[in-house]
């Protein structure tokens, strides 16, 4: 049924065949294997030019314009010329682009505006012309110490580079892009970007462009007098030549590569200080040869004079962008030694906040009993002043550095009772590392900086960098060699150098934007209110100067006006305190009875008597009648909740101030800060406020704190060295004791050891003062 039969002619002598209509035409002959001609375009020497001249055929090319292209083709096989054309869209792009375009460029004249602050008479004491080498004399030698920007070299250089009548007057530029609406549709940068093209190798070089010819406008009225000088009648009076140059250029690092015009973290050599190649980011950072203008100008007029090719390769081996710097054009301004490392980017929102803190996040998300402990723990914290406040470490992420910053000053000490040596080799390698980073970062706070603790710095830096062995090869790994090896010698401390204060400008434009302009065109509108607001603010100041002067001509300034609830100011060996948040007065007996259910304050009368004899007979004072102090039950002392404590700071020597409390209810929840104590001739020792207050001998009120002290608890264990804590314990609370309120030094961070109840840990990273304090306290602490 259905087959199919096939008949072939006779003269085939080929047999009739009949196959089942399922079978009809599946099966195929095999076709015979024909001899391949391996080069089928032969005439034509090549493929290539059979597909040229088949080309010229379908494009009805005629004679002359054949040859064109023939010429065309072989003069770029020759060398003598590149074709860079992808394709049609490009050519036309191409063309397309041949039109000029127009760009609005905002800004206040830089000189101009320099001269308004030069000639200011209220301005006139803060400037310092001249470049200084400051030292310290530490009982051997004298050590040079660095703090503000004429205390480093590049000022010291910048003047030894123009004539000796000249004075040097550096500015410190920074550039960052930011956010003037919510929703990021609006943004405050030189070069906006176009969607069309961000990413593509040609626009990142034309915003470049851009972003220099920019730069060269804002800079266009300094670049003569960099060369010249300009003799000014300052705001003092005196007359002087002054030679504007670039001093410190602020940014962070993708701005960094803008103003360097390196080609970046993609580059053969990302960082724009130094020629260190991208394989060795993770490698020591010494040794590397610098970057500097003449080098780059040099690599741009080589790759200017040569084919596109061939200059492409030139910049690429520096790792250099194509384009003319603008800073070549101002006098002792090389981009690559005004470039300045960045705390702020570089570690609590870099290194750190950006990659040893999600490494944490990490581990402890593995264990979820870990994390709700980690969790718990950070929550339970005390607060402290000047120090966020967090609930929650494993499940939280900020935009904010500071916050950032604080949380990482807290990790280890809510985390080191979960991750053991033992038990977690790599968290614990993660925990070493992240104290080191902390130790990094205390020392790039430092406000004042000695050739010892540059010293001390460079040592952590190589420890951290032994620790991390992780190939963690991004730019940020490897800039903070510049900032202990180089920028701060030359410039001063970080701060000098800090995005952090430039960034608050952003808030000002944003609202200028939000709630000032018609959102059209809001360039000229948001330069416009920058420049009343600077008007406004300059008015304000003087109208300030003249309430200031009919003050003090009426006698009315109080300079003790900065918190109202300071009472008393006394003056003793060890600094100056000043009690706040004074109480009503109450008697010996019924202060025994409100506290009887407080060991500490157990025969808080008979104590404190015993503790007056020996400090009257210490500081010699005489009593009544020469007599052995008898206190009576119904005696007075005044309580105060509020201590503001001054002190001589080990980072800068200058007067520090720390504000602390002893109130059972502040803000809602008790409140009894730690401080130090000088106990001489013994070691300071710490303790936490338990009650403050005054008591009159005589006529004179003398101020008195009841202190619950910590001891040393005991040996150092592996996990303190390795992790740089220090223990304390807590003694009983009938152990309390009494000490002049005079004798505290400052304030102390000392919160929940959480494996022991009776054990605490001493912060040493809450501030840079009480970091170099506990050094000199607790040698293991740089003997890590």
């Amino acid at each position: 049924m259905d087959d199919i039969k096939t008949e072939y002619h006779p003269n085939s002598g080929r047999p009739t065949t009949v196959k089942a209509f399922s079978e009809f035409g599946k099966q195929q002959e095999a076709k015979p294997k024909l001899p391949c001609d391996p080069e089928p375009w032969r005439p034509f020497k090549s493929r290539s030019d059979f597909e040229f001249s088949e080309l010229v055929l379908d494009a009805a090319l005629n004679k002359k314009q054949t040859n064109r292209l023939i010429q065309l083709i072989n003069r770029c096989m020759k060398g003598d010329d590149d074709f860079t054309i992808r394709n049609h869209e490009e050519m036309k792009q191409i063309f397309k682009n041949k039109n000029e375009e127009e760009y609005d460029f905002w800004c206040h004249p830089l000189w101009d505006w320099a001269l308004d602050l030069i000639q200011d008479c209220h301005l006139a004491p803060f400037f310092e012309w001249d470049a200084q080498k400051l030292f310290k004399f530490n009982g051997e030698r004298f050590i040079q110490y660095f703090h503000e920007p004429w205390t480093g070299n590049r000022f010291w250089d910048a003047q030894s580079s123009i004539p000796k009548t000249g004075k040097p007057f550096g500015f410190i530029l920074y550039a960052d892009k930011t956010k003037l609406s919510s929703f990021g549709t609006e943004m405050g940068y030189p070069v906006k970007d176009d969607e069309a093209h961000k990413g593509k190798a040609g626009y990142v070089d034309f915003k470049r462009i851009i972003w220099h010819e920019s730069f060269r406008i804002l800079m266009e009225t300094i670049q003569e007098y960099s060369k010249t000088g300009a003799w000014v009648n300052c705001g003092d009076g005196e007359t002087r030549q002054l030679y504007p140059f670039i001093f410190i250029l602020s940014a962070d690092y993708e701005e960094q590569c803008v103003m360097a015009l390196i080609c970046g973290f993609q580059g053969l050599c990302p960082c724009p200080i130094c020629y260190i190649p991208d394989k060795e980011l993770t490698n020591v950072g010494e040794g590397y040869k610098l970057c500097t203008a003449e080098d780059s100008q040099m690599k741009y007029e080589e790759a200017s004079q040569s084919t596109p090719t061939v200059h492409e390769e030139i910049m690429k081996e520096a790792g250099l962008q194509f384009v003319k710097n603008a800073f070549w054009e101002i006098h002792f301004s090389d981009p690559h030694k005004a470039l300045s490392w960045d705390r702020m980017h570089s570690y609590p929102h870099g290194l750190g906040g950006k990659h040893l803190f999600p490494e944490l996040q990490s581990f402890l998300s593995e264990s979820h009993i870990k994390a709700k402990k980690a969790d718990d723990q950070i929550s339970s914290l005390p607060r402290w002043r000047g120090l966020n406040h967090f609930s929650s470490l494993t499940s939280i992420t900020f935009s904010d550095a500071n916050k950032y910053e604080d949380i990482l000053k807290m990790s280890i000490f809510v985390t080191h009772n979960l991750i053991s040596a033992n038990t977690s080799p790599n968290g614990y390698l993660l925990l070493k590392c992240l104290q080191s980073y902390l130790n990094l970062d205390m020392y790039a706070a430092l406000e004042v900086h000695t050739e010892i603790t540059l010293k001390d710095a460079q040592q952590e830096l190589h420890r951290f960098m032994r620790l991390i062995n992780k190939n963690w090869s991004f730019p940020k790994m490897h800039t903070h060699w510049h900032a202990f090896l180089g920028d701060i010698i030359q410039k001063g401390v970080t701060a000098n150098m800090s995005t952090k204060p430039n960034e608050k400008c952003h808030g000002p434009l944003k609202l200028a934007y939000l709630l000032m302009t018609n959102f059209k065109h809001v360039g000229p509108q948001i330069l416009k209110i920058d420049h009343w607001k600077l008007v406004a603010a300059f008015i304000r100041d003087n109208i300030n100067e003249l309430d200031g002067l009919d003050k003090d001509k009426d006698g009315d300034g109080d300079p003790e006006n900065e918190l109202d609830i300071c009472t008393s100011v006394f003056d003793g060996t060890y600094g100056q305190i000043k009690l706040g948040a004074e109480q009503k007065k109450i008697t010996f007996q019924k202060l025994e009875t409100l506290k009887s259910n407080e060991i500490a304050f157990n025969h808080f009368r008979i104590r404190f008597t015993t503790f007056l004899g020996e400090y009257c007979q210490s500081n010699n004072i005489s009593l009544p009648g020469n007599k052995y102090p008898s206190l009576a039950p119904m005696e007075y002392i005044t309580e105060y909740q509020f201590l503001k404590v001054s002190f001589e700071s080990f980072v800068d020597w200058r007067t520090a101030t720390d504000y602390l409390w002893c109130n059972p209810q502040f803000h809602g929840r008790p409140c009894y800060d730690c401080v130090i104590l000088n106990k001489d001739p013994e070691p300071a020792v710490f303790g936490r406020l338990l009650l403050v207050f005054t008591f009159k001998i005589g006529n004179e009120s003398h101020p008195f704190a009841l202190i619950h002290p910590y001891k040393p608890a005991g040996m150092l264990c592996r996990k303190d060295k390795d992790l740089g804590l220090i223990r304390v314990r807590a003694q009983p609370q009938a152990q309390s004791q009494f000490f002049a309120a005079r004798s505290i030094i400052r304030g102390a961070f000392i919160i929940p050891e959480f494996s022991k109840p009776d054990e605490y840990h001493i912060v040493d990273v809450v501030d840079t003062d009480m970091f170099l304090r506990l050094q000199s306290m607790y040698p293991h602490l740089k003997q890590l």
